[in-house]
């Protein structure tokens, strides 16, 4: 581990004990810490087929998600995916801090495989790397699922700032399945995006 990771990790760890406290939450550090043991898929975990990352390109909205701390204070997120010439993704994540200030995070993806459809993220030149697999989407393009075997979080996401709910459902389901906990799902309706 670097030393700036560290220093970050332990920075992120303090503010959210911290601000837990404050708002009475009831989180300790070892919650922080220790992810969510994930529950026994009812299916194998898997992607879909093949993301056309041209089509992925573009701006979705966040619907749903699952509780993740870095993102505790989030509302009304979104996402814009743009091909860079050298073959990654540039990744722009914009947000309502405490549902008030804009926040932006930059980054980029790289596919891992020829499916396009398991990707690694990378955020603050790499401190920060997260699986990011397409485990659900549209033929059209205009709704996904992103999420990744450990469970440790879930993009319910949308071309418009709502999706019908008969969808939201079977992703739902279809993320139960998978053997998501989602006891903690964050809705991200009536934003003003």
């Amino acid at each position: 581990m670097t030393r700036k990771f560290a220093i970050f990790l332990i920075f992120a760890i303090a503010i959210t004990f911290v601000t837990s406290q404050e708002l009475n939450l009831g989180y300790d550090l070892l919650n922080l810490i220790t992810p969510e043991v994930p529950q026994t898929p009812k299916v194998p975990f898997k992607t879909v087929d093949y993301v056309n990352l041209t089509r992925f390109a573009g701006k979705w909205h966040t619907i749903a998600r699952k509780y993740f701390f870095f993102e505790r204070n989030c509302r009304c997120e979104t996402a814009e995916y743009s091909l860079r010439k050298d073959g990654l993704v540039e990744v722009v994540n914009k947000c309502k801090w405490n549902g008030q200030r804009p926040i932006v995070v930059k980054g980029s993806a790289r596919p891992i495989d020829d499916t396009n459809s398991k990707l690694i993220v990378e955020f603050y030149e790499g401190i920060l790397k997260a699986p990011y697999w397409v485990v659900a989407l549209d033929d059209d393009y205009q709704w996904a699922m992103i999420g990744n075997p450990e469970q440790l979080y879930l993009y319910i996401l949308s071309r418009e700032p709502t999706l019908d709910d008969s969808i939201v459902l079977k992703l739902i389901l279809q993320a139960k399945d998978l053997g998501y906990k989602l006891e903690n799902l964050i809705f991200d309706y009536d934003c003003d995006k």
